[in-house]
């Protein structure tokens, strides 16, 4: 705003300037087309004077535009025309009063982009100390939380990556039929004190019994060494096993299936799961 403010002073101050400016055919023409009279336009010559005297291609112009006869023999007055120094004198004066101000204009745009420049990089350095600050708070709430939560069955610590990982398994053949059992559906399931826990951090699942399992893209590497990859709606464990998903429902090749709702697994031995968080409590 304060850009656009300065630039309009300047140019109303270079109106000013050159508001005893003499008459140039560019003007001469626009009288003519806004119809004004003939005794105003040689007025308008005889106080500010002719800047150059009309080419006939010119005289031609505001011939069509309207001129009248009188007009054009006033406008052929030498008296009323600047001499040939004069002229070339108005033009450098209204030129580098031109430069001036167009130096000025770029220099308040310089100056605004410099603030606006500014301005973004401190919004961008407090946006960034809020999103910290937020984050630091709901990390601080969340571990609060863990540690006073009711319903947690332990405090977990952070147990440090296997030492040395299964080689992937490989060559799985898949099973071509599985049970079709279908576990009973609870109508307005419960959460109950759990047995166990598995507590996720990361791409880490530590059991409340110490064992601890870790992902790595595809693959879960388990605590008794066996490995599960997935491929499409399969699970293929290195122990032998299979696992297939349909929807809701997972099919195990030992016989076993699992259906899920919503928060809670139903197996089908008559355990339930309830996952809270990024904590699974089983109920066994």
């Amino acid at each position: 705003m304060n850009t656009k403010l300065t630039t309009i002073a300047l140019l109303f101050a270079l109106t000013l300037s050159l508001g005893a400016a003499p008459v140039a055919f560019d003007e001469v023409s626009l009288l003519v087309r806004m119809h004004e009279s003939d005794s105003f336009i040689t007025q308008q010559l005889t106080q500010r004077r002719l800047l150059r005297a009309l080419t006939p291609q010119q005289e031609a112009t505001i011939k069509a535009q309207g001129a009248s006869d009188a007009l054009l023999q006033a406008l052929r007055n030498p008296n009323i025309r600047l001499s040939d120094s004069e002229a070339t004198a108005f033009d450098i004066r209204r030129e580098q009063q031109k430069i001036a101000v167009q130096e000025r204009i770029q220099q308040e745009a310089l100056a605004a982009q410099a603030a606006a420049t500014r301005a973004a990089a401190q919004a961008a350095a407090q946006a960034a100390a809020l999103t910290a600050a937020t984050q630091s708070a709901a990390e601080q709430a969340a571990e609060t939380a863990g540690l006073s939560s009711p319903t947690t069955a332990k405090v977990f610590k952070q147990y440090p990556a296997p030492a040395r990982r299964p080689a992937a398994p490989t060559d799985y053949e898949v099973p071509t039929r599985f049970p079709t059992y279908t576990p009973p559906i609870a109508s307005s399931p419960r959460y109950v004190p759990s047995s166990s826990t598995v507590q996720r951090i990361g791409n880490f699942a530590y059991d409340s019994n110490g064992g601890v399992t870790q992902r790595i893209g595809n693959f879960v590497y388990h605590p008794d060494s066996t490995v599960t990859q997935k491929i499409g709606n399969f699970y293929y464990n290195s122990g032998g096993t299979t696992t297939q998903r349909i929807g809701n429902f997972y099919y195990n090749s030992g016989g076993t299936t699992t259906q899920r709702i919503g928060n809670f697994y139903y197996h089908s031995d008559g355990s339930t799961s309830q996952v809270i968080g990024n904590t699974i409590y089983n109920n066994r």
